[in-house]
């Protein structure tokens, strides 16, 4: 059975709705790449200045977010791509959506292996500012 290839096609509600969630993924690509695009030129920044206000230990902390952003901003627009398929193409809807649903799952991954470092980076830095600048409770 796994080898018959499935026909089921979307009913036009069901396009629209797959297309305004293409759209939202595409909305929210350009704002993710913009974002790692300033992270990583911060990184760069800190990591060429002689004192950075944060330390030199920072650079690799902001790099990370900026590479995790920027590989999640591609999971989205290889997704919106899949989804925006789904409304383009007939005959192949099941295994367009189940291409995007796989390119989410990577990006959720993606986004729950980094959510740690991230965390504890964050903690760390919050930490070296109170103790850096003498920041009282």
């Amino acid at each position: 059975m796994s080898g018959v290839p499935h026909t089921h096609e979307f009913s036009e509600a069901e396009n629209r709705a797959i297309s305004l969630l293409s759209v939202s993924l595409s909305k929210l690509a350009l704002p993710l790449f913009v974002f790692s695009v300033v992270q990583g030129g911060s990184a760069l920044w800190i990591y060429r200045t002689a004192n950075p206000p944060w330390g030199e230990g920072f650079y690799p902390f902001a790099a990370l977010v900026a590479v995790v952003s920027l590989a999640f901003w591609g999971v989205c627009v290889s997704a919106s791509k899949q989804l925006h398929l789904i409304v383009d193409t007939e005959g192949s809807d099941i295994e367009h959506l189940m291409s995007a649903i796989v390119k989410l799952k990577k990006g959720m991954m993606l986004l729950t292996a980094a959510a740690l470092p991230v965390l504890v980076g964050l903690f760390f830095l919050l930490f070296y500012t109170f103790v850096r600048f003498n920041f009282v409770l």
